[in-house]
């Protein structure tokens, strides 16, 4: 399973709250996903959350396993609906999947919600990607 994705952390709106409020906020929410990244991270993989200029926080995964991992997609969707003002893509290729191997699957986090769909740029992987002569020089 190949796998890359990002979704930007976003909160709802409210302007009732100082700047002293807000850090608290986004402070609280890169604890809270830092946790959740903990409990599905490994020595092959790539997740981190970070916080950029003019108040973007971003949660990237990056990873090739051998087999399937659910966790992967989970911690988006769980982040997603923490967050539901929060957006990302997840682009997932599953070779071992009975109906997507050759394909990419994009999972989209919006409002709270995931939503799986077909991946129109890079799929189908063969020839798209891959060529069946792979080792060749």
């Amino acid at each position: 399973m190949t796998f890359h994705g990002w979704l930007q952390i976003e909160f709802m709106e409210n302007d009732s709250l100082c700047g002293a409020d807000v850090l608290q906020i986004e402070d609280d929410a890169i604890a809270a996903i830092r946790k959740r990244i903990d409990s599905v991270s490994d020595s092959i993989s790539i997740f981190e959350i970070k916080r950029g200029g003019n108040g973007m926080i971003v949660l990237t995964v990056h990873g090739i396993r051998n087999h399937r991992n659910e966790q992967v997609i989970d911690l988006l969707r769980w982040s997603s609906a923490e967050f539901p003002a929060s957006f990302g893509l997840l682009h997932v290729w599953d070779d071992e999947h009975p109906e997507y191997d050759n394909c990419f699957r994009v999972y989209r986090y919006a409002h709270g919600v995931c939503s799986e769909m077909d991946d129109p740029h890079l799929s189908p992987c063969l020839p798209t990607i891959e060529t069946t002569y792979k080792n060749q020089a």
